[in-house]
């Protein structure tokens, strides 16, 4: 789901349902089961925090034209974009083990 979340930010995949879930969260300003955060599906709100937490580090990372200097700017949205970038490399490795 991470790696969906990052590919939605630049425009290569569709949002995982959680993180749509997130944005409608966050523009109702209302939780999707009625309670409080105690009444979510478990690790509902943190996949959802998480998603969001990716897609906007992404989003921020591509449309900069300084890496560098954003990277020093936001430090913990770059350890978001550093994680995603590992992830996908693992995921092109394990791919290219399987392709045999």
């Amino acid at each position: 789901m991470i790696l969906a979340a990052a590919d939605a930010a630049e425009g290569s995949g569709e949002p995982p349902e959680d993180l749509q879930l997130a944005w409608h969260v966050q523009r109702w300003r209302a939780l999707p089961k009625s309670g409080g955060l105690d009444n979510q599906p478990a690790g509902l709100v943190q996949r959802m925090s998480v998603l969001a937490n990716v897609y906007d580090a992404v989003s921020l990372w591509r449309r900069e034209s300084n890496w560098a200097r954003w990277s020093q700017e936001n430090p913990a949205a770059w350890r978001i974009v550093q994680m995603v970038i590992e992830l996908r490399k693992e995921a092109e490795e394990c791919q290219a083990m399987t392709s045999f």
